[in-house]
């Protein structure tokens, strides 16, 4: 555990992280919502650009990319992962999922890498976020001892 006291940047920034979670875990579920209120429902998130939720699918991937593009992690391991998962969630945004329909169709060739970037991004993400904290290096016993352990006086 942290072994200062947290100030109002390190609460900000806690919270930048806990709106990437929810933010991330809320979309399914509010497209979800939306296509009960606009059908038909699409056979997958991807395929929610074709239908009445496009413009929130793509909005919320946006944010949600360039939310992670100006996150800056503990260690450059965060950053990276972050930049990474961030450029790809804007990547799957600009380059929907295949449609007959649309025009030019290399686009949806682009999207399956692009979206997997993403997931594999966002799992990287999750490992890495519960481990990333800054860790203090001393001995919990070491600090016991030498609480017990008077102290000189010059």
């Amino acid at each position: 555990m942290w072994n200062r006291k947290l100030g109002i940047l390190d609460l900000s920034y806690l919270n930048l992280r806990l709106f990437i979670g929810i933010f991330g875990v809320a979309l399914p579920f509010i497209l979800r919502i939306g296509s009960a209120v606009f059908p038909p429902d699409p056979y997958s998130v991807s395929a929610y650009y074709y239908s009445a939720m496009r413009n929130p699918l793509v909005a919320s991937l946006c944010v949600l990319g360039a939310v992670l593009l100006t996150y800056r992690g503990y260690d450059p391991l965060d950053s990276w992962i972050t930049n990474i998962c961030g450029g790809s969630a804007i990547g799957v945004a600009l380059f929907p999922t295949s449609n007959p329909g649309f025009k030019p169709t290399w686009v949806g060739h682009v999207h399956p890498f692009v979206a997997g970037i993403a997931l594999a991004g966002q799992a990287l993400i999750a490992l890495q976020f519960t481990q990333s904290a800054p860790r203090v290096k001393a001995t919990p016993w070491l600090d016991d001892v030498s609480r017990l352990c008077p102290r000189r006086r010059k």
